[in-house]
């Protein structure tokens, strides 16, 4: 029985989920299916299929990546496998086959490429391309800066990759910052461009069959639109609105919509208004402002009417914003970078290294101070005949 202070205690409240939700049925039945299949937590492989596998480099809730090399063609690829235990369901199967089908439909610079698909030891798996680079979600969590041309040019090249996805009628319907990937293109420079990652959860405008209905709410709580946290249906706006929360985060620092669990997260979205990104930080682009709070609006219809006419209006505010600088390298408040160089992140300066430099030049200063107070007594005492 809990003492009297225990039950005062408040109770524990859910964590908002940072990973992508995704509604499977049956997964804890085991099935004859599932006894042939390895897990991959526990085998290292040797190969998939024609690729020669040489390390793991990622792991998550949905399966794990692997660098591997192609012989036949003297290259590195990626291996993107799934999890034993959702390998054995065919629901889940056959959602992560759809993705290669997908993808491999998507041909654009900004979309990462599929080479091929197939099954080995039980486990399905992609061979894609081998992206060197890091993540937006690395830029944000290790706090480094983008100026505002590297931001509105990030904005510009999601939105066109977008446009490529909605022509086929299709919705990636998980955009967020773990799956925007800024591919190293010239390691000298530090030159990347941005690719779009991981269509495990992409879906055909008005699908009717397929692993998810109407209804179900798939997707990553803080990204998802308000059409999609209730389950209805989308259409290529709601990967807008989730573009708006990406860009608002990556100026703000901050969500535009939040809450201690994940209901208040979704009460929020529901009911609250954000504030325009000025009210976070006075240095963001009036025009920029606008255009993602546009992004961000409740109802589709009040948001822009495609990704291409986002695009657009985001190429033009990359013009405005770089001729309104005395030196076309210089973006404003934040750390000025090469034009032609995308994205240089760097890493902000920390507080204790400024404080740590203030107090070595003070304990410089304070002893130049005595040893000067000390010669001055040493010479007036040799004067007066010391």
């Amino acid at each position: 029985m809990n003492t009297p202070v225990e039950s005062q205690q408040p109770k524990a409240q859910s964590p908002i989920p940072q990973e992508t939700i995704v509604k499977v049925e049956g997964t804890d039945q085991p099935t004859t299916e599932h006894l042939k299949i390895v897990n991959l937590d526990h085998v290292f492989p040797e190969k998939f299929g024609q690729y020669r596998v040489l390390k793991l480099i990622g792991k998550g809730g949905m399966g794990s990546v692997f660098l591997a090399e192609d012989p036949l063609l003297n290259r590195r690829v990626a291996i993107k496998t799934l999890r034993a235990e959702l390998a054995s369901n065919p629901v889940s199967k056959d959602r992560f086959l759809r993705e290669a089908k997908i993808v491999s439909a998507l041909k654009h610079e900004h979309i990462v490429t599929i080479y091929s698909v197939g099954e080995e030891y039980g486990i399905p798996y992609l061979a894609m391309e081998f992206l060197e680079g890091y993540s937006l979600e690395d830029v944000i969590q290790k706090k480094k800066k983008l100026s505002w041309v590297q931001i509105i040019r990030l904005g510009r090249e999601i939105a066109r990759a977008l446009s490529v996805a909605h022509s086929q009628n299709l919705i990636h319907r998980d955009i967020k910052p773990a799956n925007i990937w800024l591919e190293t293109i010239d390691k000298k420079t530090g030159k990347t461009r941005v690719k779009i990652l991981d269509f495990g959860l992409a879906r055909y405008v008005k699908q009717l069959d397929g692993p998810t209905q109407v209804g179900m709410v798939v997707g990553t709580p803080h990204y998802v639109s308000p059409e999609q946290a209730r389950g209805k249906e989308l259409d290529p706006r709601s990967d807008l609105f989730s573009l708006g929360v990406v860009l608002y985060r990556l100026s703000t620092r901050k969500f535009p919509f939040d809450g201690a669990d994940t209901l208040a997260l979704l009460t929020s979205l529901a009911l609250d208004n954000p504030k325009p990104l000025q009210e976070h930080n006075p240095d963001v682009p009036a025009a920029f402002d606008k255009l993602v709070m546009k992004l961000l609006a409740k109802w589709p219809d009040d948001r822009p009417a495609s990704a291409k006419i986002v695009a657009d209006e985001f190429q033009a505010l990359y013009h405005k914003v770089v001729a309104a600088s005395d030196d076309p390298t210089n973006s404003g408040p934040l750390p000025a970078r090469n034009v032609s160089d995308p994205f240089i992140p760097v890493i902000e300066p920390k507080a204790s290294q400024d404080t740590s430099s203030s107090k070595l030049i003070i304990i410089l200063c304070t002893l130049i101070a005595m040893l000067s107070v000390t010669v001055i007594a040493l010479v007036f005492y040799k004067i007066n005949g010391g």
